[in-house]
Order: C-alpha cells, then structure tokens, then sequence
C-alpha cells in the first residue's frame, strides 16, 4: 500500500472514531470539503503543515496519520468526563448561549457531568473533546443534548398516593370557591404530569360539585423547539398503561396508533415556553409543580426559583416539590405539610419574606435593585437619586428599601453582605421608630390623592439631622420617601438652599407618584398580556388538533376512493 492511500485509510478511519464531518474538518483546516475527500480517497496528499493540523483536530500522532504508529483507539469514555474541569464548561457553556440561548451554568456540575457522560457512552464518543467537536459541529446535536439534559419525563400518576391526597385533600382545602382553579407545572415536557393533574382537577370538580373553570399552565424552556402537537393530548398505548383503569376509560380516546385525551381535559391544559428564573412569574396559582426541575439546579438558581414560584402563589396556594427536597433556612417560608411530604404551604408572612427576598444589595442609585419595576421607570427613578435626592430612600408599607441614594448607600452600610431588603435591619432603632411613627401620622392624615409630609428633627451619627418623610398612597397601597440633611441653625444662606431643597422635593415628589401610578398600569398590562398569550397558545393547541382531525379524516376519504377506483376496474374488466 502507497503512503498516499495509508494517509487517506487513516485520516477516514480517525475521522469516523471521531464522529466528525468532512466539512469540519476541511473549515478547521482552512481547505474545502472537496480537498478532504480527495485526500481520503488517495486522489491526493496533504501538505506537511496540513498533516499537522489534521493530527492535531483527530488527536493523533503524525505517524499514526501515515501508518508509522498504530491507530489506538482512546481510552474508555467512563473515565474521560473526569477531564471536564469547570474552565472547559465554562467554554462550551458559551456556545450554548451564543448559538441556542441556553444556559447551562444553572444546573449542578454533577448533573451536567452525568448527562455528559451518559451522551458520550450513546454515540461511542471516546473523549471529551470529541464531544465538545460534536457539540461545535451540529445545531441538531446540541438541540438533542438540551432535551438530554432535562430532568427525566415522568410517567402518568407516577405517584397514585400523591394525586388521591391532592383529589381529596388538598384541592378542597386550598380552593376559594368562584375562583378559577389555576395550576403551575414547571418543566412539562410532553405532559404526562400536566394531564395527570388535569384529570385529578376534573374528579375533584365532579365529586365536589365545583363549577369552576381550571387552567394548568405548562411550562418549558423556549430553546427547547416542543412540537405543538404536545398539546395535542396523544400518547401510546405503552405511554398511557400507568392512568388507572376507571380513568383511562372516562377521559381517554382509542384512536389509530394510541389514546387521545378528551377536549374537556385537554383544554384545561396550555403548553408555553417560559423560564422561570428569568421571567416574571404567573399570578394568583393554588398549585405549583416543580417535582421534576428543582433537583437539577445548582443551590443559587434553587433559591432564585423558590422565590420566583412564592410570588406567584395565591395567599393559600402550595409548592409541590420532591418528596426527598428539603427546603434550606432561607427558604423556609413554607410550612410541609406533614399528610403528604413534598407539599409546602405558603406562609403569608410578608414581614419574614422581604428578609430574603434579594440575595445582594441592590440599592444604590448606580446599581438598581431587583424591585419589579420596568427598565424605563427604574432609569428615571435612579435619576432621581442620583441628581437631586442623594440622601434620601425610597420605602414601601412594609419598610422594605426599594432605592437608596449615594450618600443613604454607605451611611447605613447597605452594600454589605449582611443586606437583607429590609429597612429595620440597617437604622438604629430610635430611627426606626420615628419612621414608623411618621409613617403612620401620614396614613391617619392622607386621603387617597394628597401627597403628605413631616418634618422631624432628631440625632443620628452623633450630629442633629432633619429627616423629611414624604408619603403617597398608589392602587392602595403606601410608598414613603425619606430624606435626611444636616440642621443648621441661625443660617440664612442654608435655609435658603433647605426650602429650595424642599421645593425641589415637592416637585420631585409630584413626578415620582405620577411614574409610581405608571408602574401599576404597566405591571397590570403585563399580566394581562400574559394571559392573552398563554389564550392564544391555547386557541394554537385547538387549532392543530383541528388539522390533524381534517388530516386523518382526508387519509380515509383517500382510502375510500381508492378502494372504489379498484372497485370500477374491476367492473370495467
């Protein structure tokens, strides 16, 4: 055999081990994909410098490219995820977000070591860089590892028990009766859970005699591409075998190929792609399901997702997680119920709440906070701050900071890791009591529409300061905004520059009550999009059951004609 064709026998066979495409390797190399092939069919020889890059892509020696070393197979994958060090996660990580908008740094190292690893073993992948080329060459393969890496699918009623207490327990319990019943099932994938519950929501209607409509959102990542045929409630026979007997007959449908949920249980059901760690939550939902994504997380994320679905939960709505999930300390504003572990109990303690609400200090008026306020309105409140009211706060009812000027920022130490969002945690409590006592001076004098104010001298850091506390109430509810300037008797020039300070806060005030009344507008828009959206993924979902009736329904007016075209052959002969 010449050099040219061990050459060419060597490259194809490293290539193939390799899993890789000659447009890879002719676009990594610098050469076109005709050049490749030309090379492994012996028509020609590459370069010197050319068989370099090719030992280097292949991870092989130049003599095993020529035939002068044997071409060894690598080492066994079992081991080869040990080199998938974090800096190398981190790489890959970023084509993952640059290329699918994915990511994956929110899920524990070990799982994503496991999926890795489970990948490699499926499509004979010797290395972890064989991976990462695989990954790098194909939009198609890094889809099929995103759905790899979800957390796994469970089955129908994977837990009878489970469903039977929230039948006959929970959903009687948890229930206001003339409320729709609105259900939160977190990572959906096909909807084996979804559906599960919809049936479990529709015997509780039936036996209890409820009226009421039921909505279960299903929710999974936009960058996984679901079909919308998942919203068309079709599943195999092998899929179905774990619904009980009495059920499958009541809410299913024999069709060709499988079973189909009934109308009257799948249109409770609406398929979305939300994330839950970066989109506002869901309003007002008694159930929230999250058995399957949580145990997946990495801590961070975890605790970032408990106070997501908190938010979104009715005064006596639940959080539904694995039974094996405990809870952390600063998490604990749920109570397990001790009938059926795996159900939390909202605890509607606001006060409790707000204390670990922000995991960092975000108040300064150079780094805006996590308060929900939209971007436009938070640049003008920083504005505020930043030009005219460095030292001042902005408060809601519950004394829980929402900004803090420059001066407010580093006086009471709010950039420190001890910030817990709540004002009484970062004053004195002399301090603590005046607003308090101010705040509610302003409420016993305020009517829904006067801006009220008081002025209040006290001693704070060993000098004497005014503090000036302002109050408006907005959709019921109290903002206050507190300012603090040093008090300088006797000087005329300074109580010049305090009343135009005053001044400058009254008009400020009048503006800040104003963008705090677009705020609400704005976030009850937003919710009402959100159900807009989720009625027409809804009327899609009905729309593509639709199609695939007609479609089904044309496949046998097709077949009829057929077997009548064979009928008038027969005749005519």
């Amino acid at each position: 055999m010449t050099l040219t064709m061990k050459v060419a026998n060597y490259i194809q066979l490293a290539r193939t081990q390799m899993h890789l495409t000659q447009e890879y390797l002719a676009e990594n190399i610098g050469v076109s994909r005709q050049a490749i092939s030309r090379w492994e069919n012996g028509q020609a020889q590459p370069s010197a410098r050319n068989m370099v890059k090719i030992a280097a892509l292949l991870n092989v020696t130049v003599d095993q490219l020529t035939g002068a070393a044997p071409l060894e197979p690598p080492a066994p994958a079992a081991s080869s995820t040990q080199s998938l060090t974090d800096d190398l996660m981190e790489s890959w990580n970023d084509l993952f977000q640059r290329t699918m908008g994915a990511d994956l740094s929110r899920y524990t190292s070990e799982h994503i070591r496991q999926t890795v690893q489970s990948y490699m073993q499926q499509h004979d992948l010797r290395s972890v860089s064989a991976f990462i080329r695989l990954m790098s060459a194909s939009r198609e393969r890094r889809m099929e590892f995103l759905h790899a890496i979800q957390p796994p699918v469970p089955t129908f009623f994977d837990d009878p028990k489970l469903f039977q207490y929230l039948q006959e327990e929970l959903f009687p319990r948890i229930h206001v009766a003339g409320t729709p019943i609105r259900v939160w099932v977190l990572s959906a994938s096909s909807g084996q859970e979804a559906f599960s519950l919809a049936m479990t929501i529709a015997e509780y209607q039936e036996k209890s005699h409820c009226q009421d409509s039921a909505r279960i959102f299903a929710t999974d990542a936009a960058y996984l591409e679901e079909p919308a045929e998942r919203g068309d409630g079709f599943f195999t026979a092998r899929q179905v075998a774990s619904i009980p007997q009495a059920l499958r007959e009541k809410y299913l449908i024999p069709v060709e190929g499988g079973f189909q949920i009934c109308p009257a249980v799948r249109k409770m059901v609406v398929f979305s792609p939300y994330d839950p760690l970066l989109d506002p939550p869901f309003s007002n939902i008694e159930l929230v399901c999250c058995r399957r994504l949580i145990s997946v997380l990495c801590p961070g994320c975890q605790s970032r997702l408990i106070q997501t679905l908190y938010h979104s939960l009715s005064p006596s709505g639940c959080l539904l997680l694995p039974s094996t999930h405990p809870l952390t300390d600063g998490q604990m504003h749920f109570s397990l119920n001790r009938d059926c572990p795996g159900i939390w109990h909202k605890l509607d303690d606001e006060d409790e709440m707000y204390s670990w609400e922000y995991d960092s200090c975000p108040v300064s008026a150079r780094q805006p906070n996590g308060y929900p306020l939209g971007v436009p309105i938070q640049r003008i409140l920083q504005q505020f701050f930043i030009v005219h009211y460095p030292n001042a706060l902005l408060i809601d009812e519950n004394f829980r900071i929402i900004f803090a000027g420059e001066d407010i920022f580093h006086r009471f130490h709010l950039d420190q890791q001890g910030y817990s969002g709540r004002l009484a945690d970062h004053v004195s409590g002399d301090l603590m009591q005046r607003i308090q006592l101010s705040a509610h001076r302003l409420q016993a004098a305020a009517g829904p529409k006067r801006v009220n104010q008081t002025l209040i001298r006290l001693n704070e850091t060993n000098r004497t300061m005014y503090m000036r506390m302002t109050g408006i109430l907005v959709e019921n509810r109290w903002y206050y905004l507190v300012a603090f300037y040093d008090y300088h008797p006797q000087s005329s020039a300074r109580d010049a520059d305090k009343r135009a300070l005053e001044q400058q806060l009254m008009d400020t005030e009048s503006n800040l009550r104003n963008k705090l009344q677009e705020l609400v507008r704005a976030q009850d828009q937003i919710e009402v999009l959100n159900e807009k959206i989720n009625s027409l993924n809804y009327a899609l979902s009905n729309r593509s059951w639709e199609v695939r009736s007609l479609r089904h329904e044309v496949d046998l007016l097709n077949q009829e004609l057929s077997r009548l075209h064979d009928q008038s052959k027969g005749f005519q002969s």
